[in-house]
């Protein structure tokens, strides 16, 4: 069965213990080869949601998992495939994407992309999550599937209330 070329969904979490739930539900999801690119503004989540995903692929709930926002990439190696954690705040030009290295994880790991749309050339197949502040507690998550294989996540997100 051929899947749409975009799948989406949107959550809203009232607490930052229910986005950390959202991280952990992606998290069951992922496979190596698997990049998502959150944006969304400063305090919104986007960190809140990698760490819940990276503790949960790490199966450590309680691994300190620093923000890349100054190292720009942390690499994790989960125990299927390594997990880039990757924060593009702070590049000054497109091209430095290319000196990162990130294109070249590919197949081998999973990218979980903060501030992803300063990608200029983003994989085709990919995980697009925007959290957006409604007020101090409650984020809504719109996620757009692009590609085949995401069929899992977006029916995952669908048991969220």
């Amino acid at each position: 069965m051929h899947e749409p070329d975009t799948l989406r969904r949107d959550v809203t979490t009232r607490s930052v213990q229910e986005t950390v739930s959202i991280g952990r539900l992606l998290a069951d999801t992922l496979a190596a080869g698997d990049v998502l690119l959150l944006r969304g503004q400063l305090g919104a989540g986007k960190s809140v949601l990698c760490r819940a995903a990276i503790q949960a692929l790490l199966r450590n709930p309680s691994l300190e998992v620093a923000s890349p926002s100054y190292t720009v990439v942390n690499v994790y190696a989960a125990p299927k495939f390594d997990v880039w954690h990757v924060d593009l705040y702070r590049l000054g030009a497109p091209d430095e994407i290319i000196e990162l290295g990130i294109e070249d994880a590919g197949a081998n790991a999973v990218m979980l992309v903060e501030w992803g749309n300063r990608w200029p050339d983003p994989p085709a197949r990919r995980l697009e999550i925007e959290i957006g502040v409604v007020s101090a507690d409650v984020r809504h998550i719109k996620v757009d599937a692009h590609g085949d294989g995401w069929q899992k996540v977006v029916t995952a997100l669908e048991r969220v209330a």
